[in-house]
């Protein structure tokens, strides 16, 4: 399949998650319609309600009923649409790049420090920051910063393949 091919395969999308659920022909051992695929989702997520809720009616995880509830909440809130592939690129792109940094602790940036060997360590426009080497998706992870002139620390969710989405780029136009 080229490039050009796999952007206009169809996939379908769990939008609340941003995750794709399958692609409609490489995903499956044979081709599959976009319908067939949208109804394996359906499907799929009204098992897990199912599930779950047997879990929680049965009492026997009384201990860890917040976390099944949770669970529960979050399947009853998938939905699912079709689109390119290429489209996902965009769709996946603008939902995760999309939140605002958020202002945390030096001690949030500390831990994400030490937890793992950082990813782009270094100090560009007074600002130290780096990128956590786990990755949400591709090249989508989570970057932390240091502001030296004010003293405080940043995270957001970044690209680390591309500057123009790292924290000192948005913080040096404000």
């Amino acid at each position: 399949m080229t490039a050009n091919e796999e952007k206009n395969e169809l996939v379908v999308v769990d939008v609340p998650n941003v995750q794709i659920y399958a692609f409609t022909v490489s995903g499956w051992p044979t081709p599959r319609t976009a319908e067939e695929v949208l109804n394996a989702a359906r499907k799929s997520t009204a098992e897990s309600i199912q599930r779950i809720t047997q879990i929680i009616e049965s009492g026997d995880y009384e201990s860890d009923r917040g976390y099944w509830e949770s669970r529960l909440a979050q399947e009853k809130a998938r939905s699912y649409a079709v689109m390119t592939y290429g489209e996902w690129l965009d769709f996946e792109r603008e939902k995760l790049l999309t939140p605002e940094m958020v202002e945390i602790t030096k001690q949030d940036y500390e831990n994400a420090l030490n937890v793992l060997p950082p990813r782009n360590w270094h100090t560009r426009n007074n600002i130290e920051e780096f990128c956590s080497r786990e990755m949400y998706s591709g090249t989508y992870t989570t970057q932390y910063a240091f502001q030296l002139v004010t003293g405080r620390y940043f995270a957001k969710m970044v690209d680390c393949a591309d500057s123009s989405t790292w924290l000192s780029t948005i913080l040096a136009k404000q």
